[in-house]
Order: C-alpha cells, then sequence, then structure tokens
C-alpha cells in the first residue's frame, strides 16, 4: 500500500483526515470500491529563455497563498473556490505560477519539488530522480481557455527549473480530460505511462504502469 504522506506537516495531515472521512463516508453509503486512471507525462527539464506574448504577464510566487496580497494592486483573481488548489500551503521549493491578461488571472500551475507534497511522493513514489519535479494541479479561466497558456505556463516552469538543475518534469491528469492532454503534449511532454488509483474501504493503492506514446 501507498502510503499518502512520507512526512506529515499540519496541512497534509488536515488534508489526510478530510480524505480519510471522505472514504468512510463513501464506503458507508455503499461505495466500498473506486479506480481512478490519470495518464503520466514526462519531459527534460530546459534552460532556455522563455519568450511570452505582450499580454501576457507571468507572475511566481514563492507562498502561493501570497497571490491574495496582490488584489490591492487592481489584479481579479475570481472566485476563492476556484483558487482553492492555487493557495494550498506548499512544500519547500514550490512555486505557484500565474498567468494574467489585463491584470485578468488567466491561468495558475503549481510547481512542486518535494516529494511530501500530497500531489506529488503519493502518486510517483519512486519513480524518477531527486532532482525532479511534478506540476499540478493547473487550472485555465474558462473564459481564457483555446489561447495556449496552459501550455505556456508548462515551459516556463520547465524553464525557470532547468536554469537551476537538471532533471525531469512530470505532471499528470485524467484520462478523459482531452483538453488538458492535449495542453501537456503541446508543451513538449511525452506519456510514460498510467497511474491507476484503487481504493477499497478505506485502502488506497496508487501503481505506475509504464507506457510508450
Amino acid at each position: 500500500m501507498t502510503l499518502p504522506y512520507a512526512n506529515l506537516t499540519p496541512e497534509n495531515l488536515r488534508r489526510l483526515l478530510s480524505g480519510l472521512y471522505h472514504d468512510i463516508c463513501a464506503t458507508l453509503s455503499g461505495q466500498v470500491s473506486s479506480k481512478e486512471e490519470f495518464i503520466l507525462f514526462s519531459r527534460q527539464l530546459t534552460c532556455d529563455t522563455p519568450s511570452n506574448p505582450l499580454n501576457v504577464e507571468i507572475k511566481v510566487f514563492d507562498q502561493p497563498e501570497s497571490i491574495l496580497d496582490i488584489v490591492h494592486e487592481g489584479y481579479e483573481l475570481g472566485s476563492l473556490e476556484a483558487l482553492h488548489d492555487a493557495i494550498a500551503p506548499a512544500m519547500p521549493g514550490g512555486k505557484l505560477y500565474a498567468l494574467f491578461v489585463k491584470k485578468k488571472l488567466a491561468h495558475f500551475s503549481r510547481m512542486m519539488a518535494d516529494r511530501r507534497d500530497r500531489n506529488f511522493g503519493p502518486f510517483l513514489g519512486n519513480f524518477g530522480g531527486v532532482k525532479d519535479i511534478c506540476i499540478g494541479p493547473c487550472r485555465t479561466n474558462p473564459s481564457f481557455r483555446g489561447n495556449g497558456f496552459y501550455a505556456m505556463a508548462l515551459n516556463r516552469i520547465c524553464e525557470d527549473a532547468g536554469s537551476r538543475q537538471q532533471g525531469n518534469a512530470y505532471i499528470y491528469c485524467a484520462l478523459s480530460n482531452t483538453s488538458s492532454i492535449n495542453g501537456i503534449k503541446k508543451a513538449k511532454f511525452k506519456t510514460m505511462g498510467r497511474i491507476v488509483k484503487r481504493r477499497f474501504f478505506i485502502w488506497t493503492v496508487i501503481k505506475i504502469n509504464p507506457e510508450k506514446d
């Protein structure tokens, strides 16, 4: 069984208990098992100089929740519900990348560098190396979809990380999320395999099945 966290922090403990509560409720309602599948992608980190359209402003936050501090500067972030994944506390080395068009939030992507992060280690385990990063969650504002902002953010993250270290970037998304898959491939990521997450009662097992494009 894959443990959800290698090293618990207060935030991870809260999320772990929340997930356990959700699993207990699902079990009690008759959903004794579930299965989720994700496609895993990878690409090498690069140190190329990023180029962005003149109308796109990219801001990087070492502490994701600090994005809330720029509201007084006239930036529009949308609803807090949509920002829930963006502003969750980050493990050491994690960053939030936010793309703005005319000070309106168009897209955000989180970068994880610590495998204790609930969206990194539990899903990738020992897959990859110690200098690798993982990207996600990511979200594009529906009003700005179709403009390539997802791929733009992924490229910028890989370029920034590549200027500091050699390694790979990993990202995964639901098997049915066609638009995300297209955006990830546009950023030169290649398919590495599938992540299968199975729950039986309150026990969760996560396994990576390697495959090729």
